[in-house]
């Protein structure tokens, strides 16, 4: 499952919106956080916070019973796994990294990476392994 705001259409809400089970199971592991917004995921049935802890902004995702699914946060390329570096530059070698997306859910890690080529911009999913799925491909309109 793919969990990020940017390849999901995201409505924006408050706290007014998220139940008290989410509020509380957030507060709980996140009581330090600052800038929370919470967002809706409607196609995903979760609930998205985005906020800072510790001078990091991430992302955590909830249902809507509470439970948590996930965190999220960007970092630099240089910061992949050697796998995933050498898968991406085997299989991947004309497309250049525009951002990466560390996903983990507290058993598991994967890498979203949005890679832009000249005819089309995709979005990968790797294990650390390096073991690569294309999640979405969106074709380049020229002028």
């Amino acid at each position: 499952m793919f969990i990020s705001a940017t390849a999901f259409s995201v409505n924006a809400s408050d706290t007014n919106t998220v139940n008290g089970r989410i509020l509380e199971a957030f507060n709980r592991e996140f009581n330090n956080a600052s800038n929370v917004t919470w967002s809706s995921l409607p196609n995903e049935g979760l609930y998205e916070a985005a906020f800072t802890l510790n001078g990091n902004k991430l992302y955590a995702f909830y249902t809507e019973e509470g439970e948590f699914v996930g965190l999220s946060h960007y970092i630099e390329t240089s910061k992949l796994p050697f796998f995933v570096t050498n898968a991406l530059a085997n299989r991947f070698p004309t497309y250049t990294v525009s951002s990466v997306l560390e996903h983990s859910d507290g058993a598991n890690t994967s890498y979203y990476l949005t890679l832009e080529g000249e005819k089309f911009s995709l979005l990968v999913r790797s294990t650390p392994a390096g073991q690569m799925t294309i999640a979405k491909k969106i074709k380049k309109h020229h002028s």
